[in-house]
């Protein structure tokens, strides 16, 4: 059986963007909750390691994934999961410094690099 068939979309999402070498970083609520923080949130924000010019690169991508475009940075998963493609962050250093200090952790059964909890902190994506 097809490894790809077990994953959930989003994890299909980021293997996907990983196939087409373009370097993320799980970044927002989601990424603090797998770091242990008790909340919950319904979306996903990845920051993408491209200027923001290029994001018809990551929607068709996404689309190939199946999902429905709502907006330059915003996809919708097939099983209804939001996505944010966020491009420039503010409060934080470049994507490659922060890239080198991620951990990898596991999320929806892939392990992918994460934003420290403190450095999610001092976000604020645009």
């Amino acid at each position: 059986m097809d490894s790809k068939r077990k994953l959930r979309p989003v994890a299909r999402l980021l293997e996907a963007l990983e196939a087409e070498e373009i370097r993320f970083i799980l970044i927002g609520m989601s990424a603090a909750v797998i770091q242990g923080v008790m909340e919950t949130t319904l979306d996903v924000d990845i920051w993408i390691d491209l200027p923001p010019r290029q994001y018809m690169r990551v929607q068709q991508i996404a689309r190939k994934e199946g999902a429905v475009i709502a907006a330059n940075t915003v996809v919708y998963l097939k099983d209804g999961t939001p996505v944010n493609f966020i491009y420039e962050v503010d409060g934080l250093r470049s994507f490659a410094t922060e890239f080198k200090h991620t951990e990898l952790l596991r999320f929806h059964g892939k392990v992918v690099p994460v934003l420290k909890l403190e450095r999610i902190l001092k976000t604020t994506h645009t």
